[in-house]
């Protein structure tokens, strides 16, 4: 499916109602052109909750993506029966999932597409990534002028975007993702959370029902991976030294969308991943678990 198709059969669900609006942002690489979707629920008021959702930023975890279009009637239907409002970015990669690559087509990796944050320190030096969490003094944006830190343009745009987005009413955020860079995984289920995580444990064991969930492992995702010529990911032997808990949680401020909007206030922010050998259906099924969940706990 290209990226084109993808966004025509989604944007014939969202003309097919009258609570959303959608715009389209150009990307505009050396490769050709590709588009970014933003839908949004058409009235937010100042007092409304406000869920964002985004899915497919590495564009060959098109399990995000897919998920927001196969439960795409049902997403909405439950959130705004209940009050609550969506910003969505269905596919944060068009041009990577097209190509079925990792990153976009022109293999610009950057400092990476899921960068946001960067995190200042006691002696004034910033970090990106503070694993489990340590002390740091404020967050900054990282595309913010204190910094230059090259990102690729669709996580320029992206950033552009968010903050335009009513950030104080974010109550939730969700980052759809799977999991093709840990060497050897079978079917599984993790999620990268904050706060706390008591309230999100009954949901991680309804994700349980459809894939074991990943305990107790040392994960080594994200950690200094090698991007090939064909953009593909060459990962890392080495465990990255965060472990999951009993029910699949990682706690990792790695400065990426869901510690920006946790850092941002949301009460409920996380990363769904499942390993690249569970099936697609079970994949996006493991997202819908979540993104229900989740509205259900905001009711």
């Amino acid at each position: 499916m290209t990226a084109d198709e993808y966004h025509r059969l989604l944007t014939d669900k969202i003309k097919a109602r009258d609570d959303l609006t959608f715009a389209m942002f150009p990307l505009n690489y050396q490769a050709g052109k590709w588009e970014l979707m933003r839908i949004v629920s058409k009235k937010i008021g100042k007092d409304d909750g406000v869920v964002v959702i985004r899915g497919t930023i590495h564009g060959d975890e098109i399990a995000g993506a897919l998920t927001i279009l196969n439960y795409f009637a049902e997403l909405v239907d439950r959130a705004h029966r209940r009050g609550i409002k969506l910003i969505i970015y269905p596919l944060g990669n068009p041009s990577g999932f097209e190509k079925g690559i990792r990153y976009n087509a022109d293999n610009d990796k950057g400092e990476g597409n899921n960068d946001f944050l960067r995190y200042e320190m006691a002696d004034g030096s910033y970090e990106g990534d503070l694993g489990s969490g340590k002390p740091f003094k404020r967050w900054l944006m990282s595309d913010s002028p204190e910094f230059s830190v090259h990102l690729p343009l669709e996580a320029k745009v992206i950033q552009e975007l968010v903050r335009k987005d009513p950030l104080d009413q974010v109550a939730a955020a969700l980052d759809l993702h799977q999991d093709y860079i840990t060497p050897g995984l079978p079917p599984y289920a993790y999620h990268y959370a904050y706060g706390d995580l008591a309230a999100l444990r009954p949901i991680a064991r309804e994700v349980a029902k459809v894939v074991p969930l990943l305990a107790h492992f040392d994960m080594d995702a994200g950690y200094g991976e090698q991007i090939d010529k064909q953009g593909r990911v060459v990962p890392r032997a080495a465990g990255g030294g965060i472990f999951s808990d009993e029910d699949g949680f990682i706690v990792r401020h790695d400065g990426t969308f869901s510690d920006f909007f946790y850092r941002r206030g949301a009460k409920y922010s996380l990363t769904t991943e499942t390993s690249g050998a569970t099936p697609i259906e079970k994949a996006c099924l493991v997202n819908w678990i979540w993104i229900r969940g989740i509205i259900d706990l905001l009711e």
